[in-house]
């Protein structure tokens, strides 16, 4: 299964160690993934270990991939194309939500909503895994380089772009924004500390390796 799992792409990534240490604490049930990706690798993980998957992503070409990829492992994934910011994912139905690398693409108001919804998801005992590309990211160097990119918070640029490196948005309006440790930390306050860390990490994943300052929560619902 590993192999079919990771094909030729073997030599480049292998599972994240951080999700793996999740399943010792993370009660059986169901997972949200916020953002499946083209390659819906955190979806298909926790499908493999028996989880009932949920997944959106707002690229109907990334939610096609990953139902034809989770069909091809056997697996099953419950996979939609929806806005993030919009869809509703009800209250208290998951043990774990994850929500990796796509902060970015939202405003700070947006972002803190998308929080919010997923606290109200979780249920009790449930984790909240976030990852966030954080300040002094590529991403941001980018933005503070393009002209069309406006600095309007902390944080954040905004464009009135439709899209932006290949992603596709949900209105005229594209940011660049990112949490900080501290930030995370407030609004998880009411959340059991299980992880927090920044690092830099090396991605090999696509165009010529580079570097990402990558920024990682990991908190348990309280009752």
């Amino acid at each position: 299964m590993k192999e079919k799992f990771f094909g030729a792409r073997d030599k480049l990534w292998d599972f994240d160690p951080l999700l793996i240490k999740c399943t010792r604490f993370v009660p059986q049930g169901k997972v949200l993934d916020l953002g499946l990706g083209k390659d819906a690798r955190n979806a298909l993980f926790f499908s493999m270990l028996g989880y009932e998957v949920d997944g959106v992503d707002i690229d109907e070409s990334a939610v096609k991939q990953s139902l034809e990829r989770a069909k091809d492992l056997g697996v099953t994934i419950n996979a939609k194309v929806a806005d993030i910011s919009t869809a509703e994912i009800g209250r208290g139905g998951y043990s774990i939500i994850l929500a990796m690398y796509m902060w970015q693409y939202f405003s700070r108001e947006t972002s803190e909503h998308i929080i919010t919804k997923m606290k109200n998801a979780l249920s009790v005992g449930g984790v909240a895994y976030l990852a966030v590309f954080a300040p002094g990211d590529i991403c941001f160097d980018r933005a503070k380089n393009d002209k069309d990119f406006k600095l309007v918070g902390p944080n954040t640029y905004r464009t009135e772009k439709g899209q932006w490196w290949g992603c596709q948005t949900s209105s005229r309006q594209t940011y660049v924004h990112s949490f900080t440790k501290e930030n995370l930390l407030s609004l998880f306050s009411d959340f059991e500390l299980l992880h927090c860390s920044e690092s830099v990490d090396m991605d090999i994943d696509h165009d010529k390796p580079h570097h990402h300052n990558v920024l990682i929560y990991i908190g348990r619902k309280c009752p």
